[in-house]
């Protein structure tokens, strides 16, 4: 049964991954904004919204290692296998303003939650901080980059689907992610847990991945469809999201205390590790700049040896994390 579950999970991720990156292209186009951007909010919130149930749950029932785990675990996998598997499969062309803006603003609020993490609790006014930078961070994000989509006028040839439908699209589509990640996360901790694996290593290993497979899918079938702005802006969408909101909204309704800070030292550093690592990967270092054949604008580019490195990363981390426990 537990296999039936799993395989089940998949399918609902594949549909709902296919579907959600089509309703969010489709909305982009409706509201004038750029690919970019959706993939930084609209997808990136839908894709980790498995990610803020496991957390706001195991937050309201005195489970803080999971829910920091999980988030912690998310934002690693998310660079280190995400992004890496999309990059070996294609290379990922960056915009600048993801280079300079949106990585390091992720870079940020990965020291920020370090720091308040140090004094082992989130109380509600740690989360009123969060959730009040991630305010801040989707205003400028959205008045920053709506004009960028107005140079791509016309050059799509199939017209959008209509504004309701696309909205519709995108949240069926989160559903079924969220539904399929659960089924996965529920069947494959069960087959976990018998062979005694610790919480904390579940959380950060077993259950990240799986609340982060809707960002794999969806990244993996953004790149196939070459709207590799989707697929950048979802994976780093999706970290200042797990940081800002998936720990954010359940330290505001219930603090996250009982944890000792000194259990996830190591984590917090290859989380911070990961990001900076990603920030370089993509700065246009040495000239590489590419030229997108649209519009013309500089570009910097995620290659197949980036994203490679950053897959030996997240393999070196898994092995020291199993052998720590």
């Amino acid at each position: 049964m537990e296999y039936l579950l799993l395989l089940l999970g998949l399918f609902l991720l594949l549909a709902g991954g296919e579907y959600l990156v089509k309703g969010g292209v489709d909305l982009s186009r409706r509201a004038g904004v750029s690919p970019l951007v959706i993939g930084m909010t609209v997808i990136a919130m839908g894709t980790s919204f498995p990610e803020l149930m496991v957390s706001l749950n195991a937050a309201i029932e005195g489970h803080p290692e999971i829910a920091l785990g999980n988030a912690i675990g998310s934002n690693i996998a998310n660079i280190g296998l995400v992004l890496a598997a999309t990059a070996l499969i294609l290379p990922l062309p960056v915009q600048r303003h993801a280079a300079w803006i949106d990585a390091p603003c992720m870079l940020f609020c990965s020291f920020l939650l370090t720091a308040l993490m140090a004094d082992n609790h989130l109380q509600w006014y740690d989360g009123m901080y969060l959730l009040l930078i991630f305010g801040l961070f989707m205003y400028y994000s959205f008045k920053h980059n709506r004009a960028e989509s107005d140079s791509q006028a016309g050059t799509e040839q199939k017209p959008p689907m209509p504004v309701w439908t696309a909205l519709l699209v995108v949240a069926a589509s989160t559903a079924a992610l969220g539904w399929g990640a659960d089924l996965l996360i529920e069947s494959a901790c069960t087959l976990a847990q018998q062979f005694g694996v610790p919480e904390r290593v579940i959380s950060i290993s077993l259950v990240a991945v799986g609340t982060s497979l809707p960002e794999l899918v969806t990244s993996l079938i953004a790149a196939t469809r070459r709207q590799t702005d989707i697929a950048i802006g979802n994976v780093i969408g999706s970290n200042i999201f797990n940081i800002l909101i998936v720990l954010g909204i359940p330290s505001l309704i219930h603090p996250i205390d009982q944890f000792r800070f000194d259990d996830f030292r190591m984590d917090l550093v290859w989380m911070i590790g990961f990001a900076l690592l990603l920030w370089l990967a993509i700065l246009p270092l040495k000239q590489r700049i590419l030229r997108y054949p649209r519009t013309g604008e500089g570009y910097s580019k995620l290659g197949r040896v980036s994203g490679g490195l950053l897959l030996t990363g997240y393999v070196v981390y898994m092995i020291l994390l199993f052998q720590a426990k």
